[in-house]
């Protein structure tokens, strides 16, 4: 029974160790970044690299507990509390001793049911397969260093802290605990710009809990209201004040305006809208993607000299800015090109998509709505057997278009055979 307490105790100093090490470089890597969420864009960005630093670490630990220890205490700190130690009973060598502490001993605390089963039979555990070294207990402590009881002394202080701190921990909660070592207002900055507006607003909640409503807090929430409910005034009154608490910075408040300009438009107040939208594009210069609200404003109120003009200086500037642009907002510019009937734009937009299909990545899904915007262009110039295949092609990818589909193709049949 001593050699399974023992064992035991040295299963719980493993932990001991390894929970320390775990709360050490937590620590660490906070006062390097400030940010404990970088975890897990560090466990996303390389898993390979994670895992090599989890063995790693455990190989540190059983090197320790099981090594370092017992070097100088001439046994574990089980085995040295329960009054005994293991003497060799063949010859021992630095690489059986290697296998046996630290892959062996991986494997004896991954097998630990077992293991001790092992023990209490007295069958062979997993170090002594690996090392081929099996042990005799001798009752007895040897004469131990004075650093190895230090060593001792300050694993079992380790292990108290290790318990009292895990108690609190329990107590407040870890995932309460650990949020507020989190950078929340970087997480709502990343969620925002993948367009994330849900997880931006649950980010948001966390940030403005420790930080509370600062003139940032109502710069996102009016970023977050005004791509999420946009049919809904309490946004415009969001806006409004996320523009009274950020009007000292030039880049926020044109950001707000943006914004507010759509909501407007959406809440039908089309020429208030109309005056915001004439004062970042002529005063602000602003050509950012989110103008295209402004080409859909101009179409609404039939102005479609001056759509197409906006238009075609921002597909201009934005195709230039960043090279290949993204395939949604070349889909959105493609769709404004139909809309305001220049459907050559249109099919040279769509036929780019297509051509790019692997590069890009599109799904069945994307590849048949591209399919079937570009029947509806062809349709329009009455290139009625091309509309026809594009139909055709629209079906087989997407087979959520085959009523309308077969809607068009029915009529151009009918055409043809006239």
């Amino acid at each position: 029974m001593k050699k399974i307490f023992a064992a035991a105790i040295d299963f719980l100093f493993f932990l001991t160790f390894l929970a320390s090490l775990l709360i050490a470089g937590i620590a660490a890597l906070y006062i390097y970044t400030q940010d404990l969420s970088v975890i897990n864009d560090i466990l996303r960005a390389d898993v390979f690299k994670a895992i090599v630093v989890t063995y790693i670490s455990l190989f540190l630990i059983i090197f320790v507990n099981y090594v370092l220890i017992p070097f100088f205490l001439k046994s574990t700190i089980g085995e040295y509390l329960m009054g005994f130690r293991y003497t060799p009973l063949e010859k021992v060598t630095v690489w059986t001793v290697l296998l046996r502490n630290t892959i062996g001993a991986l494997w004896n605390i991954i097998a630990l049911p077992y293991n001790l089963v092992a023990m209490f039979i007295k069958k062979p555990t997993f170090n002594e397969w690996f090392s081929g070294i099996t042990l005799e207990a001798v009752k007895g402590r040897q004469k131990s260093s004075r650093l190895g009881i230090v060593l001792s002394g300050l694993s079992i202080v380790s292990m108290l802290g290790i318990i009292g701190f895990s108690i609190y921990l329990y107590n407040v909660g870890p995932f309460n605990f650990l949020e507020r070592f989190i950078n929340h207002e970087r997480l709502v900055q990343d969620y925002i710009q993948k367009s994330g507006y849900g997880a931006a607003e649950n980010a948001l909640e966390k940030y403005k809990k420790y930080n509370g409503e600062t003139s940032s807090y109502w710069y996102y929430k009016c970023q977050i209201d005004g791509h999420q409910n946009t049919d809904n005034e309490e946004s415009v009154t969001t806006c409004e004040t996320a523009a009274e608490q950020n009007k000292v910075d030039e880049t926020r408040s044109r950001d707000i305006l943006v914004i507010k300009a759509n909501l407007l438009r959406v809440n039908q107040k089309p020429q208030e809208s109309l005056a915001i939208y004439k004062k970042l594009w002529d005063e602000y210069k602003v050509r950012t993607f989110d103008m295209v609200n402004y080409v859909f404003l101009l179409e609404s109120l039939d102005q479609k000299e001056q759509s197409v003009a906006v238009l075609n200086e921002l597909y201009q500037t934005l195709s230039q800015s960043t090279g290949t642009m993204d395939t949604i907002q070349q889909m959105f510019f493609a769709e404004l090109y139909y809309n305001v009937e220049l459907y050559d734009d249109a099919v040279g937009l769509y036929t780019q998509l297509l051509e790019q299909t692997e590069q890009r990545g599109l799904t069945e899904i994307i590849i048949g709505d591209i399919h079937y915007k570009l029947g509806q262009c062809y349709y329009h110039q009455e290139k009625f057997d091309q509309a026809k295949e594009a139909f055709t092609q629209a079906k087989e990818h997407n087979p959520d278009y085959t009523d309308s589909a077969d809607a068009y193709i029915i009529e151009i049949d009918f055409r043809n055979r006239k």
